[in-house]
């Protein structure tokens, strides 16, 4: 099932395979719109679209800018003929048409914008040949031979300027960028060669002209090469964030063993969460297989207190992933984090949704084995706000060299029943610790055990006395109920998540009468 899933959730360049796509090859890869490498190649063709429009809009502001300023100081300091005031102004109106064009055309074809793309590339490279043959005619007319190489030297730096920023700067593969540097790099040592032609009595140095044209051709092949090296990143940015139907947008939660990001599927524009196992967890074949049971049962719960998922798979690097609901709001350890302990009718209440949530889950014989604040999300959803959501069902595992004895066991320290921390099999009654757990930090503000070390929380857990959840402020029904789920001997725990939410519930209405005889 695995192997399946990889070949259909996508297509990703493996780290030495070369950002090249031959025509025939492309052309192969279309022909089966419904191929993952088609959807590859679709994605990453879109992404340049936009980055390449966005690119040419703000070089165009950019050059406009420029150019205007500049011909500003030249009038008022220098003055300008006919032909360099029209020739200056031409280039600002094509840069001013084409920046507009580009701001009213934000989904402009990928075709067009590559033409813009020239136009804007020879907007700046005409005015730099213009201002080599004006000024070296003038200069060489009135006489100030010395000058004609300093002049040309300073033309080539900003050419070479400009090959640089065009390489790193606009979207482009690697051999596009090498034919229009090049062309770029050749045309001032040409054009200077032509001058030398056309007036003989032109005599530049021959070091100069060849200094700034490996100056030159030099920048040209860096700008290839950094557009290769960035073009290829843009590669492995784009196929990471890709996750079957579904595009990452940004990361939204980290956790011990995994990464959340929001996400939208591709076609139904619908968000959704995709939660990626991190690294050393997915390279482990067992706990992959042990993910992927979990997911598999997460994915038959249908209760609104249990977070929905809508799929799952390996990608082709072997990362695992699932995808859930998008949920608003935030978790029961940022509610605690940010408030302290709660009032006791929004504890109770969270609680009775959380035995709700895992009702379903026991009946079909699935335990959490992870019921932590971290995992309790409250959302808003339906119109309503904190509607429990229960995460991450089983995923949690405390690694061997944590541990004293050398084990691995599953779960979250501070909430783990004694018999989670023995290895021993465990049931739904593990689960009702952990809410006894959850419970008391609610109402306290702190987690019921805060030892110095992971080992002696795990020893708080098997043998602290009860009287240690002893909750200031609360009515003794409520703190039998409390103690009912954090007895250490599982034979003597509450038995079950209804029996607890008909003891919760049963507390809560008789502390709403007693609220309402007090208001009385």
């Amino acid at each position: 099932m695995k192997d399946d899933l990889a070949q259909t959730i996508e297509y990703i360049p493996s780290a030495n395979e070369k950002p090249k796509w031959p025509s025939k090859l492309r052309a192969q890869i279309q022909v089966n719109s419904k191929s993952p490498q088609a959807d590859f190649l679709n994605r990453f063709d879109e992404s340049t679209r936009v980055l390449l429009q966005q690119r040419l809009f703000t070089a165009s502001c950019t050059l406009l800018c420029m150019m205007a300023v500049v011909k500003i100081l030249v009038f008022i300091y220098g003055g300008l003929d006919v032909w360099q005031f029209s020739t200056r102004l031409l280039s600002i109106s094509v840069l001013s048409a084409t920046a507009l064009y580009l701001k009213r055309n934000p989904e402009a074809p990928l075709i067009t914008l590559r033409a813009i793309e020239i136009v804007v590339l020879a907007v700046p490279l005409i005015e730099a040949i213009a201002v080599q043959l004006i000024e070296t005619q003038e200069l060489f007319v009135s006489g100030n031979f010395d000058e004609i190489p300093a002049l040309h030297a300073t033309l080539g730096t900003a050419v070479a300027i400009f090959i640089s920023i065009y390489g790193l700067f606009i979207p482009s593969p690697w051999q596009r960028t090498a034919v229009i540097t090049g062309t770029m790099a050749i045309l001032p040592p040409l054009v200077t060669l032509f001058q030398m032609r056309v007036e003989p009595m032109l005599a530049i140095p021959e070091l100069p002209i060849l200094i700034n044209a490996v100056l030159l051709v030099m920048m040209a092949c860096v700008a290839t090469l950094g557009s290769s090296v960035v073009h290829s990143i843009r590669r492995e940015v784009e196929s990471a964030r890709q996750y079957g139907q579904y595009q990452l947008i940004e990361e939204i939660g980290r956790g011990g063993m995994g990464v959340v990001y929001k996400a939208r599927h591709k076609m139904l524009k619908r968000p959704a969460a995709v939660k990626l196992i991190m690294e050393d967890a997915a390279h482990d074949e067992t706990t992959i297989e042990r993910f992927e049971r979990e997911v598999q049962f997460s994915a038959t719960l249908s209760h609104w207190n249990t977070v929905q998922i809508y799929d799952y798979g390996l990608t082709l690097r072997g990362e695992f992933f699932y995808v859930m609901e998008y949920l608003k709001g935030q978790s029961l350890a940022q509610r605690i984090r940010s408030s302290g302990k709660l009032p006791l009718a929004e504890s109770v209440k969270i609680a009775l949704q959380i035995c709700d949530g895992l009702s379903e889950a026991h009946q079909k014989g699935m335990v959490h084995r992870d019921v932590k604040p971290g995992n309790i999300f409250l959302a808003e959803t339906g119109g309503k706000s904190d509607v429990v959501k229960i995460l991450d069902f089983g995923l949690a595992v405390i690694p061997k060299k944590d541990r004293d004895d050398g084990t691995t066991i599953s779960g979250s320290v501070p909430y783990m029943s004694p018999e989670q921390v023995r290895g021993e099999e465990i049931d739904g009654r593990s689960d009702i610790y952990a809410i006894g757990c959850v419970l008391y930090e609610c109402l306290t503000g702190a987690p019921l055990f805060a030892g110095d070390s992971i080992s002696d929380v795990l020893n708080d857990h098997l043998k602290a006395e009860n009287k240690q959840a002893a909750v200031p402020d609360i009515d003794e029904n409520l703190q039998v109920i409390l103690d009912g789920c954090l007895k250490k001997n599982r034979e003597e725990r509450i038995s079950d998540v209804r029996e607890l939410r008909k003891r919760l519930a049963s507390h809560l209405s008789t502390q709403d009468s007693l609220d309402l005889v007090g208001q009385v």
